[in-house]
């Protein structure tokens, strides 16, 4: 019993590298698998949209029927484009702004401000962040930050006193920087709403 244990552990440290070795295989034949997939959805998109493009040339639907399929197409392709979802009046408004403010209103950030754009009847544009949205902003900033720094402070006492230093700091410190990442993830919304707020709209 003594000599078994001993035995394992050396057992799956010598399989290790085979274990890896199959997982990284069986990833990527998975990946290639969902890619496939992916492919295939992307594909029946084309087609369906094509169809309706061609749709387009028949003389004997209305003109109602085709200006509903000629809006679903420029949806579409205004999507595929910007990775915007929007109707006719929020989508010239939106053009309109970046042809405005090209350097600003970029269309990765209308893309994360778009929850906080809105859009009348008559196509005028304005950003509706609350002094709320505003404070919420600088909350989340301000504890970005601070989860940043004490990661940055736990790597360095770990590395500074490594005698003393238990590897919980370096958890500690890794933990403290994925939660920043994600504290200021969920902050570019606001972020980029506070940026078109500051435009002459």
């Amino acid at each position: 019993m003594d000599n078994t244990l001993p035995e394992i552990v050396k057992l799956i440290e010598n399989t290790q590298p085979i274990f890896l070795a199959i997982s990284i295989i069986i990833f990527l034949i998975l990946k290639i698998d969902i890619l496939k997939s992916f492919d295939f959805v992307s594909q029946k998109k084309i087609n369906e949209l094509n169809l309706l493009i061609n749709a387009l040339d028949k003389k004997s639907l209305s003109a109602e029927v085709k200006y509903s399929i000629k809006e679903k197409i420029e949806t579409d392709l205004f999507y595929k484009s910007n990775k915007i979802l929007a109707n006719k009046i929020y989508r010239t408004a939106l053009v309109k702004l970046n042809q405005k403010y090209p350097l600003v209103a970029e269309w990765h950030v209308l893309k994360r401000a778009y929850r906080y754009i809105k859009v009348d009847i008559h196509g005028n544009l304005k950003i509706n962040l609350s002094s709320v949205d505003i404070w919420i902003y600088r909350l989340v900033f301000i504890i970005s930050i601070a989860m940043f720094m004490m990661g940055l402070i736990c790597f360095i006492f770990y590395f500074i006193d490594k005698s003393q230093a238990t590897p919980d700091l370096i958890i500690l410190g890794i933990m403290s920087i994925i939660i920043a990442f994600f504290y200021h993830c969920s902050n570019l919304p606001k972020q980029n709403a506070l940026k078109l707020l500051k435009l002459n709209l």
